[in-house]
């Protein structure tokens, strides 16, 4: 994610705070660009919905912004797990 397209979702989300903090009160909303994607009863829902249909997308700007409604705009940068499993021959020939 660049720092202009971080702040342009930071700036969506400080325009219309009172708003969001109304009609989606305790939810988790993500934010994509300029556009609000969907809001979340969960932080874990709208993390797997923004990898599903931001990040693997692989599109340029693959950043996505998740913050809970009515909570001050301080993101937390996350990517998704990746994982790798371990084979006897990798610890004789690390990579």
């Amino acid at each position: 994610m660049t720092e202009k397209a971080l702040a342009e979702e930071i700036a969506l989300y400080e325009e219309h705070f009172e708003e969001y903090r109304r009609k989606y009160a305790g939810r988790y909303l993500l934010i994509h660009g300029a556009k609000l994607i969907g809001a979340y009863d969960d932080e874990l829902a709208a993390h797997y919905d923004g990898y599903r249909r931001v990040w693997r997308t692989r599109t340029e700007e693959r950043g996505y912004l998740v913050l809970k409604a009515g909570e001050p705009a301080v993101p937390v940068i996350a990517m998704p797990i990746v994982t790798r499993t371990l084979r006897p021959s990798d610890a004789e020939n690390p990579t």
